[in-house]
């Protein structure tokens, strides 16, 4: 279990039900991860991205990375949307929001497997084969 700010200050017991969002990744090798923090300087980013998201009516389910430079946000329907750590979240929200209400996306979310939105205004992304 983690705070806002990505403290990691608990063990989730393996029988306890999950809530929430389940966070992964770039965790410094150790016995326990507890006392770590989560991405950082980049949780707050990823926090308010995970906000705005909400707000779309969009419910994030995991986030994940392995790297520092960017993550990826899961969605229902097993569509993985890989997001700039430095990107603003506000706009990253809508060009998501667009980006799925597009003529090309409209109703084939469950045929998505990635869409990446590191790039600005630009899109891309991959339907599943």
């Amino acid at each position: 279990e983690m705070d806002e700010n990505g403290f990691i200050f608990a063990a989730v017991a393996p029988t306890s039900p999950m809530y929430g969002i389940i966070f992964s990744g770039s965790l410094v090798a150790s016995t326990t991860p507890i006392g770590q923090t989560f991405l950082g300087e980049h949780m707050a980013g990823v926090v308010a991205f995970l906000d705005r998201l909400g707000s779309k009516n969009l419910k994030p389910i995991h986030v994940s990375t392995t790297d520092g430079v960017d993550y990826w946000v899961e969605l229902p329907d097993r569509v993985l949307v890989r997001v700039a750590f430095e990107s603003d979240a506000e706009e990253t929200a809508r060009n998501l929001e667009l980006a799925l209400s597009s003529d090309a996306l409209r109703g084939r979310v469950e045929e998505l497997e990635y869409i990446d939105l590191r790039f600005g205004n630009r899109l891309y992304y991959k339907v599943k084969q």
